[in-house]
Order: structure tokens, then sequence, then C-alpha cells
């Protein structure tokens, strides 16, 4: 996926004019969410939870895919001068996932 264009170019923009703008001693953390919370944002928090104990391998297939453009994603936010990244871990719960289906 091309994370300069959509969402992720328009979110570029934003930390361009962000890091135009701020004062030289103000540092900029970019929020990025991880790969299982991105899912659950395009699945549905049920339905992400319904696949992820039926389907656990197209799953994975998936987050994996997810992985690659969070990755892509990062690199670019820090090329571009974020000074760091807030990685969510929404999903990092004992109370939404067990040990082994996080």
């Amino acid at each position: 996926m091309d994370v300069t264009k959509g969402i992720y170019g328009q979110q570029l923009k934003a930390l361009r004019l962000i890091i135009e703008k701020r004062e030289s001693t103000t540092p900029v953390i970019f929020t990025i969410f991880n790969p299982l919370a991105m899912a659950s944002y395009l699945a549905g928090d049920e339905t992400l939870l319904v696949h992820l104990r039926r389907y656990p391998d197209k799953v994975e297939k998936a987050l994996k895919a997810l992985t690659e453009t969070c990755s892509s994603f990062a690199k670019i936010v820090i090329a571009e001068g974020a000074d760091g990244i807030f990685l969510s871990t929404r999903w990092a719960s004992y109370e939404l996932l067990s040990e082994n289906e996080y």
C-alpha cells in the first residue's frame, strides 16, 4: 500500500505542517495504531474477535499485510521529521484477548 496517498498522505501532510509550525524545542510524537487495532477499525471489534477465533490463519495473514503498511508508515513518519512514535496497543488487554490469542 502506498502510504503517501489517501488517509496516510493526509496524515503526513498534517505532520509536515505541525513540524513546520512548532517551536524548535517542542518534540513531535506521532501516534500509530498497531496492526491488530487497525484490523479492529476496519472490521469492527466483534467481527474481528469472531474471525480471530474461527479463522486465525486468515487473520494472521491479514495482520502481516497490515504490519507491512504500519512499518512503512512509521519509517516515513520518522523520515519526515517526527521525533518519535507512540504505538497504540489497544488490544493488548486480558479483558479483550487471552495471551495466546494476542
